[in-house]
C-alpha cells in the first residue's frame, strides 16, 4: 500500500484560481487532488472508453456537466464514479473553493496526460470528445453518487470522518500523517 500527503506530490499547476497535484500513479489508479477557484471551469464534456472517472469532494461542491447540457451539484464527503463512456465534465459554479480527490481507475497514463497539459506537449490519452453519432455512449443515470464510499472496478473507495481516503489495499491519502 503507498501512502500519501498531500503537498508533497508533483504540482501540475498552481494559481490564485487553481491547484493541481499528482498524488499518485500506480497501475491500478493514478490520484490527483485539486483545489478549483469560485467560477472556475475545468474539462468540457468527454467520455473516457476505458477506465472509470472518479471524484471525490473533500471541500464545497463540484458541479458536473452531464450530457445534453445537464448539470449536477455534488458537495463534500461525496464519492462519485463515472463509469466508461457517460458523457461528463466539471468545474466549480460556486462562491466558494472546491477541493477535490481526482482518481483514474486504471490510471492508464492520466498523470502523463497532465504533464503534457502543464508542458504543453500532446499525449495520447484515454479521452474524448463525445462521438456526435450517440455511438456507445451510456445513459448519466449510470454515474454514481455515493456518500463516503463506492466501489470502482473492485477497488473499495471509502472517505472517512477524518478526512482519510482509501482506494482499496492500493493507495491512502492521509491529510494528517502520524
Amino acid at each position: 500500500m503507498v501512502e500519501v500527503t498531500p503537498g508533497e506530490g508533483e504540482i501540475i499547476g498552481d494559481s490564485v484560481d487553481r491547484r493541481v497535484e499528482l498524488l499518485a500513479e500506480l497501475d491500478e489508479v493514478h490520484a490527483t487532488l485539486s483545489r478549483f477557484g469560485p467560477g472556475r471551469d475545468g474539462a468540457d464534456r468527454h467520455v473516457h472508453r476505458a477506465h472509470a472517472d472518479v471524484f471525490v469532494v473533500l471541500e464545497g461542491s463540484l458541479t458536473l456537466k452531464l450530457e445534453d447540457g445537464a448539470e449536477r451539484v455534488v458537495g463534500a464527503g461525496s464519492v462519485v464514479s463515472v463509469p466508461p463512456m457517460v458523457i461528463h465534465g466539471f468545474g466549480n459554479t460556486s462562491a466558494a473553493d472546491v477541493w477535490y480527490v481526482n482518481l483514474h481507475i486504471p490510471g492508464l497514463g492520466f498523470n502523463d496526460y497532465m504533464r503534457g497539459l502543464r508542458d504543453g506537449v500532446k499525449v495520447e490519452y484515454d479521452q474524448f470528445d463525445p462521438p456526435e453519432d450517440g455511438a456507445g455512449v451510456r445513459p448519466a443515470s449510470e454515474l454514481v453518487v455515493a456518500s463516503g464510499r463506492a466501489i470502482v472496478d473492485g477497488l473499495d473507495i471509502i472517505l472517512g470522518d477524518d478526512g482519510v481516503l482509501e482506494v482499496g489495499d492500493e493507495l491512502v491519502v492521509n491529510p494528517r500523517p502520524e
